[in-house]
């Protein structure tokens, strides 16, 4: 064989590998719809259900996340149906949304060979049970926009030009608001745009203009939201769950019910802990989610479904 038809059958080799792992993954998720919610798809689907008939997060139910993920997943029930399968056929999508984003990643920074391994690989991982990879958690979502704000900050770092800099920056942005550990990709986001200012000795007003730009862009969801939350008037509830909360949730591990009560400021009205909750298809391990309950168990401000913590 000549070093070309070396070449040649290599790359075949990985892209039939790569392939086969795609399918897969992709089988697996198909024959996979069906399974009853996971804890937090039961919340996530409650608040993007509550969401779709008008009211807010924090008010329906109390969580950490921020309103991105329920979003998402109001989408997904708008487009898909309020169901089981209609969740899940919306994570596959964003599933193969991100793998096709990690090709082109990949592809900026190695061969194509390792770019085609590289999905598949991602395509396994992201599916294992390992990873709870089946069930349409937060992360899945963050993966996306991280990626699709990695590809574009890397198209904007390479022909400069200040809208795909700020777009970069809503993407990074909007991955934060699936998670908050999302954070973590616009630091080095941030960081990786410095690292390239630097390298190529630009001014310091250039370098602190396309770092203004960046961060304006990673600002903006989270500002959206605030400004959401004000307008719906829970704003005091939103920032209590996702920042006061969720700050001691992550020094100390899980609150006790007698801490989380003595720190509750008088403008939480509901109450932080029940044991009459029926609306989690995850806890539960089941659909419930989706389930009437009795009038005795409504949220003042629910119409049709259960209500919780989660």
């Amino acid at each position: 064989m000549t070093c070309e038809a070396n070449q040649k059958f290599y790359r075949l080799a990985c892209l039939a590998i790569s392939a086969s792992a795609i399918i897969l993954a992709l089988y697996c998720r198909i024959r996979l719809l069906s399974v009853p919610f996971e804890r937090d798809e039961g919340g996530f689907a409650y608040v993007a259900q509550q969401l779709l008939r008008g009211i807010p997060p924090y008010e329906s139910g109390n969580t950490m996340k921020l309103m991105g993920i329920h979003t998402a997943y109001a989408l997904m029930l708008k487009l898909f149906g309020e169901t089981v399968e209609g969740v899940r056929l919306g994570l596959l999508i964003v599933n193969q949304v991100s793998i096709l984003l990690l090709y082109f990643l990949a592809r900026r920074l190695m061969s194509l060979e390792g770019a085609i391994v590289a999905c598949g690989f991602y395509a396994l991982m992201s599916v294992s049970q390992a990873v709870l990879g089946i069930f349409a958690h937060a992360t899945h979502f963050v993966t996306l926009f991280a990626l699709a704000g990695l590809v574009t900050l890397l198209a904007a770092v390479e022909r400069p030009g200040n809208f795909r800099l700020f777009l970069s920056g809503i993407l990074f942005g909007l991955s934060v608001t699936m998670k908050q550990n999302g954070l973590l990709f616009c630091i080095f986001a941030a960081a990786y745009l410095l690292f390239v200012l630097i390298s190529r000795k630009a001014s310091l007003q250039e370098t602190i203009r396309k770092a203004a730009i960046l961060g304006s862009g990673m600002i903006l969801p989270y500002a959206a939201v605030c400004c959401y939350m004000l307008y719906k008037g829970v704003f005091a509830e939103f920032w209590f769950w996702t920042v006061t909360y969720a700050l001691d949730y992550a020094k100390g591990g899980a609150f006790q019910e007698e801490r989380l009560n003595s720190c509750r400021p008088a403008w939480v009205k509901k109450p932080l802990f029940s044991s009459k909750v029926d609306f989690s298809a995850g806890a539960a391990g089941n659909t419930s989610v989706w389930k009437p309950v009795s009038k005795s168990l409504r949220h003042p401000g629910q119409r049709e479904w259960s209500h919780g913590q989660y």
